[in-house]
């Protein structure tokens, strides 16, 4: 390659793509100024001429080696932070990611009087689903519901799995009609998609106790209940616990409905 060494080697470290591949350069003992400014500039070795071919592969191996290193910490990293951030059954954000990140977004509405919705979203009789199915299906019904409420939602909605089989969705900049209209399209779209289970360990027991056809389309539906931010001393505490409330109502009158939080009574709560 033609050109200045040491311009090379400053423009492989300023590019993204190469900023982190391993450098060796090659000198002459007259050179050590050049060989040591390389050095400055992001090689990480070098070899004075003549070259040993055993000692220029020793040194490559040694670069190889502590860069395949550097990818494996990095990955690992990479994989704690999803797992500290992310519902490892579901892909969605985890409850410890919603209540930090959900603080932020409320208060910014807040401040700016900018309008924010929150649903909070149960499967309806998720327990039967695991008596009947077992508990690998109840999985598989999470999962399903987790990709059709991320298909549903804008690319700047917060979803998360609260835990179990609720969920919750924050809405900026949308005010509580907008955001329940947003939950009828999610209520309506889970309960006209049956999901498909197709582990063999999720099929139900026949008559005879044989296991029935190892694919099943299984209905499932949701209810959702919305709440909006109230004013400027309204709290995180006091709209989640509107949005809970309606949704116990939503359950208690019937399941697979959206309710408003202005709409919801005073209610003790109702089974799931």
């Amino acid at each position: 390659v033609g050109g200045d060494p040491l311009r090379i080697i400053s423009q492989m470290r300023w590019q993204e793509p190469t900023r982190h591949l391993p450098l060796l350069t090659m000198g002459r003992e007259p050179n050590m100024p050049r060989l040591l400014k390389a050095l400055e500039l992001g090689v990480n070795d070098y070899l004075v001429k003549p070259v040993d071919p055993n000692e220029l592969l020793a040194r490559v191996r040694t670069q190889v080696r502590r860069r395949r290193f550097q990818l494996r910490l990095l990955a690992n990293r990479e994989a704690s932070l999803t797992m500290a951030l992310t519902d490892g059954l579901t892909g969605l954000f985890n409850r410890h990611y919603f209540t930090s990140h959900f603080a932020g977004l409320f208060r910014h509405a807040q401040e700016q009087g900018r309008p924010i919705s929150v649903m909070m979203l149960d499967v309806d009789h998720f327990k039967s689903v695991n008596d009947s199915y077992g508990h690998a299906a109840g999985d598989q019904v999470l999962q399903g519901l987790a990709r059709c409420i991320s298909g549903s939602v804008r690319n700047f909605d917060l979803v998360a799995r609260l835990g179990g089989e609720e969920f919750v969705i924050v809405m900026p900049e949308a005010r509580l009609q907008e955001a329940a209209r947003a939950a009828e399209r999610i209520r309506a779209q889970v309960a006209a998609t049956p999901l498909l289970l197709t582990s063999r360990s999720v099929a139900p027991l026949s008559a005879t106790g044989a296991a029935a056809a190892p694919e099943l389309r299984l209905p499932v539906t949701v209810s959702i209940g919305v709440a909006a931010i109230d004013g400027p001393g309204d709290t995180v505490e006091d709209m989640l616990r509107r949005a809970d409330m309606a949704l116990y109502e939503a359950k208690r009158s019937g399941r697979n409905r959206v309710v408003l939080a202005r709409e919801a009574p005073h209610a003790n709560g109702a089974g799931r």
